[in-house]
């Protein structure tokens, strides 16, 4: 009768069943048995290492050519690891070595591997037929755990002893020098320290585009408010950089333009229609040329680069209208993706002709003159070489560096608007003429006229409003009071110019909206009234007719 079986699986006896009956088998297994045991562990054993045998001729050689270096080749030790001569003599040597068909020692070597092998597996395999034959015949589980143990210690042990007879295959990334034996010789790395000398001497001096602004290899960004004219104080530096014109007294080099019209290209076309107009270019000659619409430049910036190669352009300036039209990423207060962007737009800096990209961006909702940086991650700023903040005062645009600008930064430019209404080519389809606006660079002393007017007009409305308490005026009531009228007729008052100053004096907190359309002086605005009824030297009227 069957007691117990034992479970291979928990390796405990367990109370048998009339299932097990029937499979029984008998604990002391015939002889024949176990040699068939013996043979398919000694072949499992021998399929694991098949892989490692494989590779055998290759490390057998190695270890040959190492001996007949050491036993006939005195010369190396005498001869430095990096000598070029001792290198090539080493290289014929294994060549010819080769070449004679591998001599005796390589088989001799080969064969000791192969016998000490073959020890090493039938240690391995009577260890492990120990163990079975243990578990099969012994029925005490504190014992056979014991033997496990020591099995497994053994067998860590035998592993130390005997696994570099069956190395790792090597890296099969370069040979000709692994595969003889010798260790590569490392390859010369540049030095991370320079030296005072080796520093300055990199040193390139600025090319520049427009004569002690913007450089050439230089990526920058210009921001102002939506509608102030960044597009059109772009589109004219185009056009005196394809014509080398200068900016008043600023020289400007002459070469290609590249504008990348991102923001409705049918205005820049109009914008452009007009600007070539004024300065009697003609738009079919000019060397600007254009990439209208926006489009993401990481997958066309192979393609454009081919066409500017393709063409033979040598682009001197590349502007970018705007950043936010060419922006790919989902969130524009992320950092990393504001530096990638910003990155990206550099890239452009290395076209043909090493070119200055002026990168045009809107700033935060609301911002003040003071605060015209690119919107969004604080990391596009940082990865720019300069911000170029365009603000309105008056009749002017006023561009200077804010916020960040490599270079000096002691400069401004000014621009008038100016509304192009002549145009032959710029009507609808009823032939009705189409207006566009574009800019005027402003030299110095008229610049100075400017301000003094913009001032005065300034003065007249702080003079024409009514106090803190009252009701207010509206700009057409304050026009018609000053005697501001459009091409001196009495029915069109000068409104437009009116709101327009008296935005630049709600900015200086001088004047606030007390409802609707209706103006008047804040307790601030008082103030400044009373200071210049006091000053008899400030004019009371526009210094310039309106």
């Amino acid at each position: 009768m069957l007691l117990a079986v034992f479970d291979n699986a928990t390796r405990k006896w367990l109370p048998a069943t009339p299932a097990d009956e029937t499979d029984f088998i008998p604990l002391v297994p015939t002889p024949e048995a176990i040699a068939q045991a013996d043979a398919e562990q000694r072949a499992d054993r021998l399929h694991r290492v098949k892989k490692y045998l494989g590779r055998r001729q290759r490390r057998e050689a190695d270890r040959a050519w190492r001996e007949f270096v050491r036993r006939h080749h005195a010369w190396l030790d005498r001869t430095p690891a990096d000598d070029a001569a001792g290198r090539a003599k080493m290289n014929a040597d294994h060549t010819a070595w080769l070449a004679s068909g591998a001599p005796d020692l390589l088989a001799e070597l080969q064969a000791k591997r192969a016998a000490q092998r073959e020890a090493a597996l039938a240690e391995l395999d009577a260890a492990e037929t120990a163990l079975r034959r243990l578990r099969l015949m012994c029925d005490d589980d504190a014992a056979v755990e014991k033997a496990e143990a020591d099995h497994d210690r053994a067998l860590a042990a035998w592993h130390r002893q005997y696994d570099a007879l069956w190395p790792k295959p090597l890296q099969e990334a370069n040979t000709t020098e692994a595969a003889m034996g010798v260790v590569p010789f490392p390859k010369q790395q540049p030095d991370l320290i320079a030296s005072s000398a080796d520093f300055v001497r990199g040193f390139t001096p600025p090319d520049y585009l427009v004569d002690g602004i913007l450089q050439r290899r230089f990526c920058y960004s210009m921001t102002a408010q939506t509608g102030i004219g960044k597009t059109t104080v772009a589109m004219r530096l185009a056009a005196h950089v394809s014509a080398g014109l200068p900016l008043g007294n600023i020289a400007v080099e002459k070469g290609t333009g590249l504008y990348f019209a991102g923001e409705n290209p049918t205005d820049i076309q109009m914008r452009w229609l007009g600007l070539t107009y004024r300065l009697k270019m003609d738009p079919h000659t000019a060397d600007v040329h254009f990439v209208p619409g926006a489009m993401p430049l990481s997958q066309v910036a192979e393609r454009i680069t081919a066409e500017v190669n393709r063409k033979g352009l040598q682009p001197a300036l590349v502007v970018v209208d705007t950043a936010a039209a060419y922006f790919e990423g989902d969130d524009e207060n992320s950092n990393a993706q504001a530096a990638a962007h910003a990155k990206l737009l550099r890239s452009l800096t290395t076209l043909p002709g090493g070119p200055c990209v002026l990168v045009l961006c809107h700033p935060t909702k609301r911002a003040a003159d003071d605060d015209l940086i690119p919107r969004g991650g604080g990391a596009f700023l940082a990865e720019v070489d300069g911000n170029i903040a365009l603000q309105r005062r008056d009749t002017l645009l006023v561009a200077s560096a804010q916020g960040k600008f490599r270079g000096s930064d002691a400069w401004s430019l000014r621009f008038e608007l100016e509304t192009v209404r002549d145009h032959p080519q710029l009507k609808d389809v009823r032939g009705r003429q189409i207006p566009t606006i574009i800019a005027h660079p402003v030299e110095e002393t008229a610049a100075m006229v400017h301000e003094a007017r913009g001032e005065g007009n300034e003065n007249a409305i702080l003079r024409a409003l009514p106090a803190h308490g009252e009701g207010g005026a509206t700009p057409t009531d304050v026009a018609r009071k000053l005697g501001w009228f459009v091409k001196g007729d009495p029915n069109q008052p000068a409104h437009l110019k009116v709101s327009r100053v008296l935005q630049g004096l709600r900015l200086n907190k001088l004047v606030e909206q007390a409802r609707q359309n209706r103006w008047r002086l804040t307790s601030k605005g008082e103030l400044e009234t009373n200071r210049l009824e006091r000053t008899a030297a400030l004019p009371r009227a526009p210094i310039l007719p309106p």
